[in-house]
């Protein structure tokens, strides 16, 4: 008979396939035989791996072993393999692994090799994934925990779970069990991994992440493994806390965002075509404060007379009703009444992990800016969005109103549980305390009461440092 060798073990053995003869030509006899000469031919495999291992250090020998245990019991589980062949291959690769490393290293007071912890661990795993029962293991139990996280967040935050997960599992081992991770392991990564991550910048220089990057890294850890406390794998959370040791810097520094003068935005708005999704997508996020994918989600059903009905958001607080400021009232109007597939502003192009209408369009607000000769990093569209706050903050609007506004939890038991909210037109009147100066006003209301947006194609490349993604822009 013949049995094909593993890939892994064929230099080691010799052979591809390795022949036995079972000493008959009867049939009932020659299957009587057939399982002692495949055990002995999966014993001599095991043999020539163990030996080829032993070569390497105890920690690669022993990671040998449990790479073979893992083979075998997917074989009994795929029904190519019986399990008491399995185990007894098994068993000879453990007993040639054991004898090497007693003749390496010598024995210790109890009679064993004397390896390491971790070699000692290893070890101990290849005999449970050799019996079906490594269970609880960091690969296996990162998967079970991002199937769960999926439905409840979005794509872009479950890429980054898994990226940061995926690394830890890579850095540990996604084969070790979730109760190895003591304490001192976590602490361990997050002083010699996590702060010391860094980013290359646009001119190519390597810059330490953002604290705020870093300790986003440690809560995803911190969220995994609170998961697995709940349902009794482990006893306590490791990275419980461990985002304290993530200090911002004490050196002075700029802010990073701040709110745009009315100069700088005139600029922008005068800049761009106002036929451009850029355009109406700016003018509406600088006069509500909105997030810049609540106005691009917006659709024409969302229009409630003289405010926007934000149903779906990032936080519980992001679903609103959000002011129309007299300013735009005519741009939203006409965006309403000529809306071709029922979104304000039509066309946009989906793109991202979740498929976002703001997503390419967003993109281009940055390179719009830089081409109109705005290059201060601390504004960008977002700041927008301060820009609104900071000029309500300086009209004297509560900050209870502020927060119901903008979409910002509300502070205190009192607001937070048992308010209602203000009324629509004391919104209106608070959000009336937003202008630009008077010409910029004008010209906005003006221009947005004619303005002609013009849909999204695919992405074409970039022309004169912006990206053309509206058809018949060229």
């Amino acid at each position: 008979m013949q049995l094909a060798v593993p890939r892994e073990h064929q230099v080691a053995v010799g052979a591809k396939v390795l022949v036995r003869s079972l000493g008959t030509r009867d049939k009932v006899e020659a299957g009587k035989r057939k399982h002692a000469v495949i055990a002995d031919l999966h014993a001599q495999i095991a043999e020539a791996a163990g030996k080829r291992a032993q070569a390497a250090n105890p920690e690669e020998a022993a990671r040998a072993l449990l790479d073979y245990a893992k083979e075998e019991r997917a074989a009994v589980e795929s029904g190519t393999r019986a399990e008491g062949e399995a185990e007894a291959a098994f068993e000879a690769a453990a007993d040639n692994f054991l004898e090497g490393q007693a003749k390496a290293l010598g024995l210790d007071p109890e009679g064993d090799p004397n390896l390491s912890p971790e070699a000692t661990e290893t070890v101990r795993r290849a005999y449970k994934a050799m019996r079906g029962r490594l269970e609880y293991t960091l690969e296996r139990l990162i998967e079970r925990h991002l199937e769960e996280s999926a439905p409840s967040v979005t794509a872009q935050t479950l890429g980054d779970k898994r990226r940061h997960l995926g690394a830890y599992r890579d850095w540990f081992g996604g084969d070790r069990e979730a109760s190895e991770v003591s304490r001192k392991v976590a602490g361990s990564y997050v002083s010699d991994v996590i702060q010391r991550r860094t980013r290359k910048t646009a001119e190519g220089a390597s810059v330490a992440l953002s604290p705020t990057t870093r300790k986003k890294e440690v809560s995803d850890l911190r969220a995994f493994f609170e998961w697995l406390t709940t349902r009794g794998v482990i006893d306590a959370n490791p990275f419980d806390r461990m985002s304290a040791s993530i200090k911002e810097s004490t050196r002075g520094k700029a802010r990073g965002r701040r709110p745009w003068k009315p100069a700088e935005l005139a600029t922008v708005l005068r800049g761009i075509d106002t036929a451009d999704p850029v355009w109406v997508l700016t003018v509406i996020a600088a006069h509500t404060g909105m997030r810049r994918e609540e106005v691009a989600e917006l659709a024409v059903s969302d229009v409630d007379g003289t405010v926007f009905q934000v149903k779906e958001g990032k936080t519980a607080a992001a679903v609103r009703r959000v002011p129309i400021h007299p300013t735009i009232q005519p741009l939203v109007k006409h965006l309403a009444k000529a809306s071709p597939d029922g979104f304000l502003i039509p066309g946009l192009l989906r793109g991202g992990p979740d498929q976002k209408r703001a997503w390419y369009v967003g993109k281009r607000f940055g390179r719009a800016i830089r081409a109109l000769g705005i290059d201060d990093p601390a504004l960008d569209f977002h700041a927008l969005r301060g820009t609104v706050i900071t000029q309500l903050e300086g009209a004297g609007v509560p900050e209870s109103t502020i927060q119901l506004i903008v979409g910002h939890k509300r502070q205190g038991m009192t607001l937070g549980v048992y308010s209602a909210g203000v009324p629509d037109k004391a919104k209106r009147d608070a959000i009336a305390h937003v202008s630009y100066g008077k010409s910029l006003d004008s010209f906005v209301a003006a221009h947005g009461a004619t303005v002609r947006v013009k849909a999204s194609a695919r992405p074409r490349g970039r022309k004169g440092g912006l990206e053309q993604i509206e058809s018949g822009q060229t």
